[in-house]
């Protein structure tokens, strides 16, 4: 009897270790798929870095051109004094 007890806590532990584990190869699964769209989704940064690069470079010239604009107001008004 003592050896029959033994072999079905045995037998319980063994199933609730394949459940256990099967649950664990699911959540890998699931993880595995969210990277994989996370790393997709950061690909697509790229994009966004190229277009900020751009923005910024005709923020920089609209900047240049603003400022020779006012360096002319300017010597315009002070001619006017």
């Amino acid at each position: 009897m003592a050896l029959e007890s033994v072999l079905k806590k045995l037998e319980s532990r063994i199933e609730e270790f394949v459940e256990a584990h099967s649950k664990a190869t699911s959540r890998v699964a699931e993880l595995e798929a969210r990277v994989a769209e996370l790393e997709e989704q950061l690909g697509g940064r790229g994009d966004l870095d190229d277009k900020v690069a751009e923005l910024e470079a005709q923020r920089e010239g609209l900047a240049a051109r603003l400022e020779k604009v006012l360096e002319a107001l300017d010597g315009a008004l002070a001619s006017a004094e």
